[in-house]
Formats: structure tokens, C-alpha cells, sequence
């Protein structure tokens, strides 16, 4: 690399580190080891749910497989929603680095992401839970009148839950792409920023197999959560090393 280079390099990373308010380290620090847990988590998750089966939108198939496997259905939908806890501060670390760049979006972004967290854990992961707790008492079940009282429980939960993955998928994703695009022009690197627009771009795409139940969509479902995992880890080991 010639010496031009190297000094455009550095100044572009100087110039870059200018927009990050060094008074938020902690909350960096904090952010960022948030963020790589949840990474992990998503990737654990994604292989549980890879094994559990069918997804939310076929009904008849999504019941079947909670109850078939309601041990592994519990740990990943505890998982998911421990993830997505964990991005809540995730989401506040990044919007106190990269508001600098374009603070409006960064908010618009954050608020995106921190609102419709707390709708996945709050609605779309507990009843996920509740129906495999009901799923388990239907299996349990000893008599044609107790099945049919808990096929009966069961029925909003599974009518409402693939309008509840939708915006647990769609929201998060449209929030962490508007932060992927501000993202390349802070010190995060231009090849994480990418990777965040291609796991958010997909995710939001992906999102509308809930609603449609088109098997080309569900396809992309794994694979996303997998590059999405990725992504979180990525980010938030830059986002930890800003605390430092």
C-alpha cells in the first residue's frame, strides 16, 4: 500500500472517530457485550427452531410439532426471547455511536428496533410459550372433551401468532437496516455494514411468509437468522471495542 493510501486510510478513520461521543463508553461496552451474546443466542435459537420443524403460518403443523417436541420448543422460544431482551441496549450502545452521523434516522431506527423487541417478547415469544404449554396439556390430555378444550384455547393463539412473527421480523429488521446503511459511514467497516443490509433487507422480505405461507420465503428463513446471528456478533464486538 502506498504511503498516500495509508494516510488517506488513517484520516478517514480519524474523521470517522470524530462522530463517536467518547463520554458513552461504558454504554458501548455494555451495548456491544449485549449485542455479541444475542448473536450467539439467535444462532442457537436458529438451530433449535431448524429441528423443532414447521414455523408459524401452517397452523395444523406448527401445533403438531409443539407438540411432538415441547421441551425443545420451550428452550428456543426462552431463547429468543432472552435475545431479544438483550437487544434492547444493543440497540440504545449504537444509537449512542452512530447518532454523530444522522441522528434522526439513528432514533427513528432505534425506536424501530426497542418498540417492536419489546412486541416480539411481549406477545409473539410469551404466547408462543403458552401454546406449547398447551400443546403439552393437549398431548397429556385423557379424553376427547379435555383435547378439544385445549384445541379450543389454542385457537387464538395460533390465529394471531403469524401476524405477531410478521412484525417481530419485520420491525427489528427495517430498524437495524436503516442502522446498517449510517453504519458505513462510521468506524464499524464497510463489510459489517453490508453484511447488516443483506441479513435486514432479507429479513424484511423473508418476514411475509407469515402472512402469505409462500415455501420459497420459508427457505430463507434459516438462512437469515444464520447471517443475522453473524451480523450481531460482528457489530457488537466493534461496538464493545468502542468502550476501550
Amino acid at each position: 500500500m502506498s504511503e498516500l493510501a495509508v494516510t488517506t486510510t488513517k484520516s478517514l478513520v480519524e474523521e470517522a472517530k470524530t462522530y463517536v461521543d467518547s463520554t458513552w463508553k461504558g454504554m458501548y461496552k455494555v451495548g456491544g457485550l449485549a449485542m455479541l451474546i444475542a448473536g450467539i443466542l439467535y444462532l442457537a435459537g436458529t438451530t433449535s427452531g431448524y429441528y423443532l420443524g414447521t414455523p408459524p403460518g401452517d397452523n395444523q403443523g406448527y401445533w403438531q410439532s409443539l407438540a411432538a417436541q415441547p421441551a425443545l420448543a420451550q428452550a428456543t422460544y426462552w431463547i429468543f426471547a432472552l435475545a431479544g431482551v438483550l437487544l434492547i441496549p444493543a440497540a440504545l450502545g449504537l444509537y449512542l455511536a452512530l447518532k454523530g452521523i444522522d441522528k434522526n434516522a439513528m432514533l427513528v431506527a432505534a425506536g424501530l428496533v426497542c418498540f417492536f423487541i419489546v412486541l416480539d417478547v411481549g406477545v409473539t415469544e410469551l404466547n408462543s410459550l403458552a401454546l406449547v404449554a398447551l400443546a403439552q396439556n393437549y398431548t397429556a390430555a385423557t379424553s376427547d372433551v379435555q383435547r378439544a378444550t385445549y384445541a379450543a384455547a389454542a385457537e387464538w393463539g395460533l390465529a394471531t401468532l403469524p401476524v405477531a412473527t410478521f412484525f417481530s421480523w419485520v420491525g427489528p429488521s427495517v430498524g437495524f437496516l436503516i442502522i446498517s446503511i449510517v453504519m458505513q459511514k462510521g468506524i464499524f467497516g464497510k463489510n459489517t455494514a453490508r453484511l447488516g443490509m443483506i441479513a435486514n433487507g432479507l429479513g424484511i422480505v423473508a418476514g411475509f411468509y407469515f402472512l402469505v405461507s409462500v415455501p420459497v420465503l420459508a427457505l430463507l428463513l434459516t438462512p437469515i437468522l444464520i447471517i443475522y446471528g453473524v451480523w450481531l456478533i460482528a457489530t457488537g464486538r466493534r461496538l464493545y471495542k468502542l468502550g476501550n
